[in-house]
């Protein structure tokens, strides 16, 4: 396990304090130590089976003078899952001790990330249990960086246990809405010869959209960013369909 320093979603996080005796002990970033280049998840659709969902990514740029907002959107339908990936070069940077001299930045790395493109990309199945969905990207999957595979990224936003539950058989299409601050991901890469994951919460805007159909049938609902959860919207199970 690595200590992480990020905040990716907001542009900073290059810096960590924490309390000691007298002045804090702060790890800023210091020397590179490898730039991977990986297709980043910033937008999850998940559809209830027989239902439909949207999405929607809102980004915040300040300048000197305004701040510019701006949105990606997208749909998935009938148990399919559609991501938005940016093309993102990560660098991980060893970090030096500020402050306190008693303090130690040992074992602790900085994060940054720079897009520099966007993938959409989609299942072609339709899930009746999200847990079936993919939970990485890059490696040996498609698509590939001119020709070179992206380097491996790791992120959940498969079904894992019911938060709630949800049944539309006496009634109408349903619709429910979710939303989000962050998206947790892991990050391998070496250093030193040796194996580190970084764990990286990224912190981010989305919000959801999920219609279940009229007499439809009954879905279990993994709430993503309940305590402890992942991040990213809902995720379904469906049980099965009305008498």
């Amino acid at each position: 396990m690595v200590a992480v320093i990020v905040g990716a979603g907001l542009g900073a996080g290059l810096v960590a304090a924490w309390a000691t005796w007298g002045a804090p002990t702060q790890c800023v970033a210091s020397q590179p130590v490898a730039t991977l280049t990986t297709l980043t998840p910033v937008l999850i659709v998940n559809s209830p089976y027989g239902g439909y969902a949207n999405g929607t990514w809102t980004r915040y740029m300040n300048t000197s003078s305004q701040t510019i907002v701006e949105t990606d959107s997208v749909g998935a339908r009938n148990g399919s899952i559609t991501y938005v990936f940016y093309q993102a070069n990560w660098t991980v940077w060893t970090t030096q001790r500020l402050g306190n001299p008693t303090g130690s930045c040992a074992g602790v790395f900085a994060y940054t990330w720079n897009p520099t493109g966007t993938v959409i990309g989609g299942s072609s199945a339709n899930y009746t249990n999200d847990s079936q969905g993919r939970q990485f990207s890059g490696g040996n999957s498609t698509p590939t960086n001119n020709g070179v595979p992206y380097s491996v990224l790791y992120f959940n936003d498969s079904f894992y246990r019911s938060s709630w539950g949800f049944s539309n058989c006496g009634g109408g299409v349903s619709t429910v809405s979710a939303g989000s601050i962050y998206i947790d991901y892991r990050l391998p890469f070496q250093y030193q010869g040796t194996a580190h994951v970084a764990f990286i919460t990224f912190n981010e805007f989305t919000n959801y959209t999920y219609s279940f159909p009229a007499h439809g049938g009954e879905w279990d609902v993994d709430d993503l960013s309940s305590p402890g959860g992942p991040g990213g919207g809902d995720s379904f199970s469906y049980i099965q369909g009305c008498p």
